[in-house]
């Protein structure tokens, strides 16, 4: 498992993806943890909320996932679950950015929304 498979680890030439990077904290686990935060991160709501030159440019969650099961040639069971879980990771991790940011003598005022808007993400997405 890659840990933090998404699209800003990934390098392509044209539409063919020619390497992932980003490998420092790779371990053996569950795929579906790496393609529950890929689903996530891709999710065009949520991209285009951090990166609105990007609007447009992913499928929905939805149609991702049947890309990727109909490739591997099978069905990938509790996506939605790892989804979740991705969720949870997210906005725990941005949680410590903003929290030691906020201790810093000086801090970025780029660091300090973020999370709200992740934790925002994730809970329209928990209660659909």
């Amino acid at each position: 498992m890659h840990g933090d498979f998404r699209l800003g680890n990934l390098l392509a030439v044209g539409e063919r993806i020619t390497a992932v990077i980003d490998w420092e904290i790779w371990s053996l686990a569950d795929p579906r943890i790496d393609a529950g935060w890929f689903l996530t991160n891709c999710d065009p709501r949520y991209l285009s909320s951090r990166h609105p030159l990007l609007s447009g440019v992913t499928p929905a969650p939805a149609q991702l996932a049947s890309i990727y099961s109909r490739e591997l040639g099978r069905d990938v069971p509790d996506l939605e679950w790892f989804q979740a879980l991705a969720c949870f990771k997210s906005v725990a991790t941005w949680s410590l950015i903003v929290k030691h940011n906020r201790r810093r003598s000086s801090p970025r005022t780029d660091l300090g929304g973020d999370g709200g808007g992740v934790a925002r993400f994730c809970w329209r997405e928990a209660e659909n």
